[in-house]
């Protein structure tokens, strides 16, 4: 399985409009992955900052999604967070990536990529949580 078919499979086990279910692209370490949740208005990305190394790695994340259109919130509240917005909040960052699989598939091999150092930005292994 790749990205863009556990994003899919995870788009189609909940019908717009309504949350459920998370995919987990891991990196080499327990520490480094990519986490999408499914929300109400599509996928939504969390990167914890309470980690070990996740304030060090907020940057890189912060500038691969700027490169990528992303534009910071001036809103408070992750729940009302529009796509192709990101907000940094105490617990972490949050950035609404939509329902576009090739885009968001994208944007994870990016992360995996740049941040991880993921050969091609692949995963490692890949969660996939179809309940949530």
């Amino acid at each position: 399985m790749n990205i863009e078919d556990t994003l899919h499979q995870l788009l189609e086990a909940t019908p717009p409009g309504e949350a459920g279910g998370f995919a987990i692209f891991s990196g080499d370490s327990d520490l480094d992955y990519v986490q999408l949740a499914l929300n109400a208005e599509g996928l939504l990305l969390n990167w914890p900052t309470f980690q070990p190394g996740g304030r060090e790695r907020l940057e890189p994340h912060l500038a691969v999604l700027s490169e990528r259109g992303f534009k910071q919130s001036s809103g408070g509240k992750v729940q009302d967070l529009p796509p192709h917005q990101f907000l940094v909040v105490s617990d972490g960052l949050y950035a609404h990536c939509s329902r576009n699989i090739i885009e968001t598939g994208d944007l994870v091999r990016a992360l995996l990529l740049r941040v991880f150092k993921r050969p091609g930005g692949v995963p490692t292994a890949i969660t996939l949580e179809l309940d949530g």
